[in-house]
Order: structure tokens, then sequence, then C-alpha cells
């Protein structure tokens, strides 16, 4: 009995003594090393430990405690004293900049007048030696700072790579949808804007590995922070031309609320959203997307330009768009999101071409003149909920719906006199639904664990009225056509990562089921009879694994290699008509050369099904005098691609190249041949082989 108790104290006693341990690098603002800083730890029981920076900024202090915080005091000569409490664990790892301590010397005061400042992964633009205060929006103001780059339609990037989101002090109000921000955020509210390279909204994949991502960050001036503010702007114009935009916010550390609205029918329409909606940066090249199976919408396509004039000079419209967006921090881990807005574009326009074939010897000659109205509508509420409490798990769940209405009236005529007057109808509208979790978990600064469930539903219905059917099949009555399509999509992707000195080890795996269903009917009006009638109902599953190796030889060198397998089966019902296994190779070599930039070298070598858009066994009517046959079957192809990239920045000289250029080999390709004449054109499409 005495061996057992003195067994039992011995554990007790070694369980209470376990050391833990803290380690870090201590750094100035300018990211040098501070040699010889004092750092102490205590707790509440009165026990100590302290040690001293080396050469380099490390520290790494062994202490005991039994106690659930502890607390830590930095403190280096010439430098603001540093004191924070954190949560013990066996291993802390704390990385701590201490600005200089600075004195106020009477009236003398030292501002940097520098245009751009470079801080390690953030750019930050000082706004005056940019702007001249003629700026309305966030995206006027963007458009004239140097590497940033506005398409036409909203999309916003940096060095020729695409921003993923805009945060307002380093908070995400909207998500992917940062056109709602660039557009309608008034410029005057603007204290700094910044570019976030290496930006991870995951705080522990961000300390775990380095990033691609690249976001914008806007500081708001500080007379408008913990106060509710508020600016309207009106303005009208000859045509009763009319633009008016009310931007109301209170932004503190706990809430922030922002309300952005724009009325106008100047031009500018008020299209907001981002079109592409991506399932997870957990990628294994399955339809990052989502996107459905096939596609054979009659969506209209038409230029707003006429000659030299800009859009806003040429469209005729009524636009209004309305977002609401809502962050509140629940706890100091959780942190709720909430957004909604609406978009409404009336635009009425007029389009005339003529559109010469060269046929053989005899060529073809199609003229349209179309007098047109279209009206887009837009809803969406998004949802998420973001739990970290500063230790081993991130948590996030995120929901959104998205309902969608486009509606078209053409009067067409095919002679410029406006002889015979032909009507085209369109009406289709959208809903989608999206559901994500992802869970991560990093017990150590050597592993990594993420995992992602997601779910999404799309349905599409599609109704097209055409008075102008030049087919010989409906002997040039007029045809309805009855468009339905429906995806679901459910899936769980995993990745888990080693780390060890310069090298990163992954391993992805995919499991994802889609249901498909599609069906369209082409109907002669006058007697109700069906021309032409499809039915699709398939079912998709993937399973996918991948390996990734990324090696980092130096902060100027790095090589990437990545293999995927997926083995893919499309069932019609219950019968499997195609099983594929796909195999996918990537390469990836990027390294910098002092002052001629950053070079990047790939390779990629896909074996894969060509264009899944375009499968699908039967006719599709794209307009009054296009017909499209879909494909028949499904066919793979080889593709090889080559790609090179190179850039050179001295953003604080105003300075910036980018060059990207790539090479892609199919020993297959989709094509089409067409049958088109005077009253109609037939489309099918087909696969050349090289």
């Amino acid at each position: 009995m005495k061996r057992v108790f003195f067994i039992f104290l011995l554990i007790n006693f070694s369980l209470f003594s376990q050391k833990k341990s803290i380690e870090g690098f201590v750094t100035d603002s300018l990211q040098n090393p501070l040699l010889n800083a004092t750092i102490l730890i205590k707790d509440n029981n009165g026990n100590y430990s302290y040690g001293i920076t080396n050469k380099l900024g490390k520290y790494n202090i062994e202490f005991k405690t039994k106690n659930d915080t502890i607390s830590i005091e930095i403190r280096s000569i010439g430098y603001q004293k540093f004191y924070k409490q954190i949560a013990v664990k066996n291993e802390i790892e704390l990385n701590v900049i201490l600005p200089l301590k600075t004195e106020k010397l009477k009236e003398i005061i030292v501002e940097s007048k520098r245009k751009i400042k470079v801080d390690k992964d953030t750019i930050t633009y000082n706004l005056p030696n940019f702007i001249n205060k003629t700026e309305e929006s966030l995206e006027d103001v963007i458009k004239k700072l140097p590497g940033l780059d506005v398409s036409n339609e909203g999309t916003i990037t940096f060095n020729g790579k695409s921003i993923e989101k805009i945060l307002i002090e380093g908070e995400d109000l909207v998500s992917k949808n940062y056109k709602i921000l660039s557009k309608n955020l008034d410029a005057n509210l603007l204290k700094n804007v910044q570019i976030l390279r290496n930006h991870n909204d995951n705080p522990l994949k961000k300390k775990f590995t380095k990033s691609e991502k690249i976001a914008i960050n806007i500081s708001i001036k500080d007379n408008k922070k913990n106060i509710l503010f508020g600016t309207v702007k009106a303005g009208a114009g000859t045509s009763k031309r009319y633009n008016t935009t009310v931007n109301i916010g209170f932004l503190k550390k706990q809430i922030k609320l922002l309300q952005l609205s724009k009325l106008n029918n100047n031009g500018y329409l008020s299209n907001l959203t981002n079109t592409n909606v991506t399932s997870d940066e957990i990628s294994l090249h399955i339809d990052e997307n989502k996107s459905p199976l096939i596609n054979i919408e009659t969506n209209k396509n038409f230029s707003t330009k006429k000659g030299f004039l800009n859009d806003e000079e040429a469209v005729l419209n009524k636009s209004n768009s309305n977002s609401l967006t809502l962050s509140k921090k629940l706890s100091p881990s959780t942190t709720l999101r909430f957004l909604t807005f609406y978009n409404k574009d009336d635009i009425d326009f007029e389009k005339n071409s003529s559109s010469l074939f060269n046929i053989k010897e005899n060529p073809v000659l199609i003229q349209e003149n179309i007098l047109g109205a279209n009206t887009l509508k837009d809803f969406t509420t998004n949802m998420e909920v973001k739990f970290y409490n500063e230790g081993n798990w991130y948590l996030t769940f995120e929901n959104e719906i998205k309902k969608q209405k486009n509606n078209w009236l053409e009067n067409l005529s095919t002679d410029n006199n406006f002889n015979t007057l032909f009507k085209n109808k369109n009406n289709n509208e959208k809903l989608y639904v999206f559901n994500h979790f992802r869970a991560t978990y990093r017990p150590s600064k050597y592993f990594i664990l993420e995992n992602y469930l997601y779910q999404t539903t799309s349905n599409l219905n599609e109704t097209y009225f055409t008075t102008a059917s030049r087919f010989n099949f409906d002997n040039g009555q007029p045809i309805h056509q009855t468009l339905n399509k429906n995806n679901n999509f459910l899936g769980w992707k995993s990745k888990v990562s080693f780390k060890k000195s310069k090298q990163i080890y992954s391993l992805n795996t995919l499991i994802e089921k889609e249901n498909y269903f599609f069906n369209n009917h082409i109907k002669n009006t006058q007697n109700n009879t069906n021309l032409i009638t499809n039915n699709v109902k398939q079912n998709i599953f993937n399973i996918g694994l991948q390996l990734n190796f990324e090696h980092n030889f130096n902060n100027y060198k790095k090589i990437k290699l990545e293999a995927t397998t997926i083995y893919k089966t499309i069932n019609d019902a219950d019968t499997v008509i195609n099983r594929y296994v796909f195999p996918n190779v990537k390469i990836n070599y990027n390294f910098r050369l002092g002052k001629l930039g950053s070079f990047n070298f790939s390779y990629n070598y896909k074996y894969d099904l060509l264009n899944l858009n375009y499968f699908f066994n039967g006719f599709v009517l794209k307009d009054y005098r296009t017909l499209n046959e879909q494909i028949r079957q499904l066919e793979v192809a080889n593709i090889n691609t080559l790609g090179f990239s190179h850039n050179i920045q001295k953003l604080d000289k105003g300075f910036l190249t980018f060059t990207i250029s790539s090479l892609s080999i199919f020993d297959k390709s989709l094509g089409s041949n067409s049958i088109i004449n005077t009253n109609s054109s037939i489309n099918n499409f087909i696969f050349f082989t090289k």
C-alpha cells in the first residue's frame, strides 16, 4: 500500500509540474529585430519567469503555472512597453512589434510625406497625393491608385490579379459582394486605402502559411467613427436626368452598421453582385463555381455604347440599389454579420446591326433593328457567424439566398424601315441557396486540419416567346419555349497539412454529389402542339484525392508541386452511363532577382472532360432565328498548359510593370458546325481531334 501511495504522489506531482513554453520574435515597426529586449512572465500566484531576445529578436522561455492565464511584459530601451494577458497552453507563439517611444517637443511635428508606404505585406496609399476631391465613390478613388485597375463591370484587380474582398477598418462587412462598397461608398469618408497581400480571413491559416489572396482595407476618417453619420447627395440635369446617393453609418469596435442607396437615370446600372460564388479555397479543380451542368439560357448580350459615347450617355435607364449590412460582436469570440441588398435596373435600348456571312459563293446578309426594354431585379440576403477564441479552433457558418429576375421585351424589324415588326419576349427567374460550414483546427504550429461542408441549390425557370420564328418545323408560326433547370450539390472537403522547417505537405480529400434535372418544351402557340421536347435527369458523383508539396528555399524562391486524381461517375436515373478517372499535375516555380523583379513559371497537365456546359441530347431555342443542337456524347481531352508571369514593383517611386502569358495545347477541342441562311441558323456542337 505504501508503494502504491508513493507512486500516486509521484505521478500527481509530475502532472502539476509539467513545463510550458512561450516563444516568438520581437521587432520594431520596420520589422528590424530588437536585441536584448527583456521578457517577464508571471501569474497570479507570484510565479515569475524571464528571458531576453537574441540578435534575431527571438526568445524562448519555459515556465510553470497552475493558472489558466499568465501576463507577459516586454521592454526595450527607446520603445514603448508591451503588456498582455494570454491563455495558458503547452506551446504559445507570440510575435510582438514595439513602436518607438515618441516625445512631443513643443510645437514641432514631423510627418511622413511619402505617397506610398510599403510595410511587409501591406501597401498604404496616402490619398491626398492621388485624388483631387472630385471623386464621388470609392471606385473613383481606386481608379487613380497605381497598381489597381477597375473593369467596366466593376471587377477590381491589383497587379492583374482579382482582389478577394474590401474590408472596412479591417472587418468584412459584405463578403465577396464588394461592388456594394466600391460603387456606393462616399469618397469623402475615406482616410486611406490599403492593399493587403497575403490576406486570409482564417487567422489559423494565416499563422500557418502564406496566402496568394489580395484584399483592400479602407480606413474611415476619425471624425466619422463612434458616431452616427450620414451623407446625402442629389443632382439633376437636362432631359430629366437625376442622380441621388445616400450613405448612413455607425462604426464602433463592437458594432458596425452601414446603409448605402443609389437612385439614378444617368446610365449607371445598379448591378452590384459578383457573379462567381466559389465553394471554397480547398480546391480539387471540381467545378469550384458550382455552375449548372449545361448552359442553355437565352440571356441577351447587347452593347450599350453608340459609337464614341460612354455608357452614361447612351443608356436610357432607371436604376436603384439599396443595401444594409450589420456586423456585431456577440461575444469576445463570436461575430455575426448580416447583409441584404436589392437592385433594380429598367433599361430602354436600341440596337441596329448588319452581319455578313461569307459562305462560299452565296454570302448571307442579316439585318436587325431592335427597340427593346429590359428589367433586371436582384434580391440577396447573406448571414455569417464566426467563432474564434484566440485558441486552436476557428469555425464559420454562412448562408446566402439570392433571387434574380431578368425580363426582356423586343420589337424587331429585319428591314431598315420597320415595315414589318416582330415581338420577342423572354422572362427568366433564378433562385440560389448556399450553405457553407467550415471548421479549422490547429493543435500546434506544425499541423492544421480543415473541414468544409457545403450544400447548394440553384433553380432556373425561363420562358421565351417569338412571333419572328423562321424555322421549317413551325411554318413561321409564333412559338413558345418553357425551360426548367435544377441543380443540387452536397459535398465535403477535408485538408490536412504538416509543416516541417521550410516544407509544407498537404493531403486533400473530396466527396461530392450533384443531382441535375432539366426539361424544355417548344410549342406552336397557334395550335398548342409540341414541336420539341427534352428531358434530362442525371446524378454526378465525385471522389477526389490531392497531394501538395511546397518548399520555400528563402524569401525569394519557392516551388509548389500538386498531384490530383478525380473519380467521376455520371448516372442517368439508376443506370451508369459513364465512369472517369482524371489525373492532374501542376508545378509552379517562383523566384525574385533583385531589381529585375519577380518571375513565375508554371506547368499544368490535365486529363478532363471538354465543357460539360454543352452536353445535352437535343435542341434548345437560343433566339428567334437560332437553334443550338447540343453534344450527344461526352469527350475527354489531354490539356497541357505553360504559364509565365513577371512583375517589377517600386510603388514608393510610382513604378509598376506586370506581364503574364500562357500557352494551352489540347488534343481535342470543341467547335460548331453551323447551317446559316437568311431565315435561320442551326448550330451543332462537335469535337475536333488534333
